[in-house]
């Protein structure tokens, strides 16, 4: 069985975050998300994940911020941007590609 890959959701709404951690988690992913920039970020540091999804409403700089950091931090962490609509697949694509 494949490697339950762990996930960190960043969204500005909370009701779209808890849909999306639980998408994910029906799915086989662990999933934990943030509102916060500094949550995220802190969250980030004691985590290792293999994913970040930026949310849609998540401002420009925090975005620039996060693409920045996060690979800084953890160079084969995956960071994307994705609206529910698109998380499976989008997740789906960037952990085959680096395979």
């Amino acid at each position: 069985m494949a490697e339950t890959k762990k996930i960190l959701i960043i969204g500005r709404h909370e009701d779209m975050l808890q849909r999306a951690i639980k998408l994910l988690r029906e799915n086989g992913y662990t999933a934990i998300g943030h509102t916060r920039d500094e949550d995220a970020l802190m969250e980030f540091q004691r985590t290792p994940f293999d994913g970040v999804v930026i949310g849609g409403g998540v401002e420009f700089a925090s975005r620039q911020l996060f693409e920045i950091e996060f690979p800084k931090m953890n160079s084969r962490v995956k960071v994307l941007s994705a609206h529910p609509t698109t998380l499976l697949d989008e997740l789906s694509t960037a952990f085959k590609n680096s395979m």
